[in-house]
């Protein structure tokens, strides 16, 4: 804790004004992310560092949540756009060299029309909010932000490992121990995001970048919901990967998306998802609410029951939403030889590593963003972005 008092005293009689607080606020959070593993190694207890580490994390997240601060903004012509990486419903994203210090992002372009069209105002602002103000490790997070008369520009890290998915795809399936490096990381997310009161809400392979290492970081927050009110009711996420709480329009929480936990380690230990679709949602969703599958019989016998206990149709039975909540989860015997703090600091060797290619060997597609219109149809809705 010394160290956390000395960065206090330092920069604490600089804070004289409102964005003062804020910049103070937000280096404070990621110091103390950068300190946790020193201070679990000279206290020799992990759980209260890291405890600590969420609690001021949470109080963040709410002083900020609502503020609009244009601290990250930029302009983006100061972007050269270099090839496309992928595309979706909300527009491209693409490779780019930021220009003024010569680094590499991937741009997520966002079309103004596309998301007052399809009523998704809202969910967006939710995204930005979140990609800019939560930092953790294992989540994707905003360097930039800009927006012009046609779209948003959401600039994040290029990480150029590709997504899980294209790393299990290449491998079929993965050993149980590559399953629970990737595993371990994508608890470490969701807990964080889970304490912050978000639920996250479409977890799979191709939502998990990966970085030039093999490290991970969940990404795409389009569906994150923050809960003020402990549950909510909207169906959305991947058909496969739905809980039977959607299904049944019950209301859910934080409880969905543990048993998509327990799709994500059936799926990347196995190589299918235990419900399938076939073309078929009804029966699909049908299965899913039974709740039976068949399980593999490789799979180690912890695994069975872990899986077995995350995929509970029955919340209050479901591991992860029961008194003691993730530390269930946690602490049972399939995670047993897992070094918490080491894989939140990267101290891992990862078991794969994904097949990365340099930027600078991408070859340029000479893109440019169509010409801006004149007008900006949609100057009120986005005036608070």
């Amino acid at each position: 804790m010394y160290l956390t008092q000395s960065f206090l005293a330092v920069n604490f009689a600089n804070c004289r004004y409102i964005n003062d607080w804020r910049n103070f606020l937000s280096e404070y959070v990621e110091f103390v992310v950068n300190e946790v593993f020193i201070m679990s190694k000279s206290k020799g207890d992990e759980n209260l560092s890291y405890s600590e580490f969420l609690e001021e994390s949470k109080k963040y997240f709410y002083q900020n949540f609502f503020l609009n601060s244009n601290k990250h903004t930029v302009g983006i012509a100061d972007f050269e756009l270099i090839c496309k990486l992928g595309s979706g419903a909300f527009g491209n994203v693409v490779l780019s060299r930021y220009t003024p210090k010569n680094t590499y992002h991937a741009i997520k372009i966002l079309k103004k029309a596309h998301i007052i069209k399809s009523k998704q105002l809202e969910h967006t602002k939710n995204e930005k909010r979140i990609l800019l103000i939560c930092k953790h490790p294992n989540l994707m997070k905003m360097d930039y932000f800009a927006i012009d008369k046609a779209n948003l520009y959401f600039i994040l890290p290029f990480l150029n490992g590709g997504d899980l998915y294209v790393t299990f795809n290449r491998m079929r399936r993965f050993e149980e121990k590559v399953t629970k490096f990737f595993a371990a990381q994508v608890f470490l997310g969701l807990e964080y995001l889970h304490y912050l009161n978000i639920v996250y809400r479409d977890l799979k392979p191709e939502n998990i970048m990966l970085d030039n290492t093999g490290y991970a970081k969940i990404t795409d927050f389009g569906f994150c919901k923050v809960l003020s009110k402990g549950r909510t009711y909207t169906i959305c996420g991947t058909p496969e990967y739905i809980a039977p709480e959607l299904v049944i329009m019950k209301g859910y929480s934080h409880t969905a998306d543990w048993w998509s936990f327990g799709i994500l380690l059936f799926e990347l230990t196995a190589g299918v998802v235990p419900f399938k679709d076939n073309g078929d949602h009804v029966r699909l969703y049908n299965s899913i609410v039974l709740g039976k599958f068949k399980m593999p019989s490789t799979f180690s016998k912890e695994l069975k029951d872990l899986i077995n206990r995350l995929l509970q149709v029955d919340t209050t039975k479901r591991i992860g939403c029961l008194r003691r909540g993730s530390a269930d989860i946690k602490e049972h015997d399939w995670f047993a030889d897992v070094p918490w703090v080491h894989i939140f600091n990267k101290k891992v060797v990862p078991p794969v590593k994904p097949v990365v290619k340099d930027p600078n060997e991408k070859e340029a597609e000479n893109m440019k963003l169509s010409a801006e219109p004149e007008t900006d149809r949609f100057e009120k809705e986005f005036q608070d972005f």
